[in-house]
């Protein structure tokens, strides 16, 4: 499984997890994968720099993912309020979710923690991301927790998984792709 860090995972466990829509309306993280593949941008949280980053490179990956039938959305953590105001901040026409507990983090193996935010490696993320634009607009979650990606397959078994090891790592977007036509075909 290309770029799942070397582990087999079926959500079927996660399913069940309660997400919250910008207006605060639940849903159950299964729900997003039940009828076609579904690709996920995990961000740190809704405020950060990296984030904007991280979604715009996959936002420009949309047409492929679109094309081969799959879903796409951004999952952070934060407030419904954090996730409308990223939602606009971003320019998004895909679907947010907040996981405020971080339990879909946490199920997953996201990692979380002062040193996986504040690093040299870090350091010279945040500078790439602000020579190309993007800026810090503020914590909107937990600013320890870290990011990721993630293809899901209608069955719910995982055909891409990146765990981002420190703040502002880019998203392998060639497994990712593949991943998708994989579980598209």
């Amino acid at each position: 499984m290309g770029g799942c860090d070397g582990v087999a995972m079926h959500l079927r466990d996660l399913a069940n997890i309660e997400l919250l829509s910008p207006l605060g309306r639940p849903t159950f993280f299964g729900d997003l994968w039940r009828e076609r593949p579904l690709v996920v941008a995990f961000v740190r949280h809704f405020g950060c720099l990296f984030c904007f980053e991280q979604v715009a490179e996959m936002t420009a990956a949309a047409a492929d993912i679109k094309r081969w039938g799959a879903r796409f959305c951004v999952i952070g953590n934060g407030t419904p309020l954090h996730a409308r105001v990223f939602m606009d901040e971003a320019r998004l026409e895909t679907d947010v979710f907040t996981d405020p507990a971080r339990l879909l983090y946490k199920g997953i193996g996201m990692r979380h923690g002062v040193f996986t935010t504040v690093n040299p490696t870090s350091s010279r993320n945040a500078r790439r991301a602000y020579a190309r634009g993007f800026r810090q607009r503020g914590v909107r979650g937990d600013p320890w927790q870290q990011g990721g990606a993630l293809v899901v397959g209608r069955d719910g078994t995982v055909a891409f998984l990146q765990r981002f090891l420190v703040a502002g790592e880019p998203t392998d977007l060639p497994d990712l792709k593949r991943a998708i036509e994989r579980c598209a075909g």
